[in-house]
């Protein structure tokens, strides 16, 4: 028990490093892609208790089950992948208003935009009325690049749609992150040439 108690010191210090000498800002998690269960993700949420804020990628735009075991450990940061189209934006942010309405906790929305498709489909995505209670659009720099049949993040095209992305969200008032390979030696240049808030 005394190890375990040492483990979860070294690991807040580390994250204590990353939030000053890197910017690092939440802390993210998933039942998607990530498969992580419900006890790693409440770890992660005691990890960042009061200091850095959990996000968490659902399984889906209406992954239920998910937001229940996620409000039970109060997780209100809210994830959803693969947002490609107006109707799975509205099933999600209708879903997970409807979740949290009955609690006390007040959700923070976020939306990944990791495909071309759903780049094509920016415009209707953003001027959406559902687009509106969201708080954050995380970038998916691997699925997009992938999904562009390229297999470099780093890429100049797949910057140059990151880069379109991050100015038309940012001209819709709201916070922008960029995922897809992102660690201490990328973070500053990602934030440079990108222009991302979070």
């Amino acid at each position: 028990m005394e190890q375990q108690q040492q483990h979860i010191a070294t690991l807040k210090e580390q994250l204590a490093q990353l939030q000053q000498n890197h910017g690092l800002l939440s802390l993210k998690a998933g039942t998607e892609w990530e498969d992580m269960d419900y006890q790693e993700i409440a770890c992660l949420q005691e990890l960042g208790a009061g200091k850095l804020p959990l996000l968490v990628k659902i399984a889906g735009a209406e992954a239920k089950v998910d937001l229940r075991h996620l409000q039970a450990i109060g997780v209100n940061g809210i994830l959803a992948p693969m947002i490609e189209s107006e109707y799975a934006l509205e099933k999600f942010v209708t879903m997970v208003l409807n979740h949290y309405e009955k609690t006390s906790q007040k959700p923070f929305l976020a939306i990944n935009i990791e495909t071309i498709h759903a780049y094509e489909q920016l415009d209707t995505l953003l001027n959406n009325r559902f687009f509106e209670p969201v708080d954050l659009v995380v970038i998916g720099r691997l699925d997009l690049s992938l999904s562009m049949h390229i297999d470099d993040v780093d890429h100049p095209k797949v910057a140059k749609v990151t880069q379109d992305i991050v100015k038309h969200v940012r001209a819709k008032g709201k916070d922008v992150s960029i995922g897809g390979f992102v660690n201490p030696a990328s973070a500053d240049s990602i934030k440079n040439n990108f222009k991302a808030n979070r």
